[in-house]
């Protein structure tokens, strides 16, 4: 069982399309799904359970609250976008086929973060004692540090815009990745243009 788990996570990675195919073709009901979500919101805490103390405040209990209300939020934001706009362009998803497709990536790219913990733990440090990095030296080394967190989570971040691309075009019925990946980064631009010119900013 642990080996057939451990195959469909590599699929997910290395084969998105086929990976979102046999999720589709499963059949999921609700129920499922919010299982699926909630093993998705388990293994992110799990991951940053490293980080429970560092830059955080308030009690264990509220902030898991808080970020699973948040998580559930995000989701269902994204997912109604996600929807809406590949129905827009002919897409032939549901709803429920564009949750199920995102609870399933962050379940993958929760597995990612370990990634990014070594920078953010040097990255940390190097904020705490930034006061008393007085010499240009130390000022380049906390430079350097950030840049490897940026560039680690920039990595992270480029995996999940591809994933999510592969995957709603795989929900929708879109053929070509690359022109759902398009539409995905053009989408924010367009929202800020617009917003841009109904403020008339």
């Amino acid at each position: 069982m642990i080996a057939d788990y451990t195959k469909r996570l590599i699929e997910g990675f290395l084969a998105p399309r086929i990976s979102a195919r046999r999720l589709l073709d499963g059949g999921l009901d609700w129920p499922v799904l919010a299982l699926l979500f909630l093993l998705g919101y388990l293994v992110e805490t799990i991951m940053f359970t490293a980080f429970a103390d560092l830059g955080h405040s308030g009690p264990v209990v509220t902030r898991h609250i808080n970020g699973l209300i948040g998580s559930m939020v995000g989701t269902a934001v994204l997912s109604a976008i996600a929807w809406q706009c590949g129905r827009i362009a002919g897409g032939t998803a549901s709803f429920k086929d564009i949750v199920l497709v995102l609870c399933w990536l962050q379940i993958l790219i929760a597995l990612l973060l370990p990634m990014l913990m070594p920078f953010l733990f040097s990255f940390l440090e190097a904020i705490q004692n930034m006061q008393t990095a007085l010499q240009q030296g130390e000022e380049a080394e906390i430079m350097g540090v950030s840049g490897g967190a940026t560039a680690a989570a920039f990595g992270v971040f480029s995996v999940w815009i591809w994933l999510l691309a592969n995957y709603i075009g795989e929900a929708h019925g879109f053929s070509s990745t690359w022109r759902v990946l398009g539409a995905i980064l053009a989408l924010p631009l367009l929202i800020v243009l617009l917003a841009t010119l109904v403020t008339g900013g």
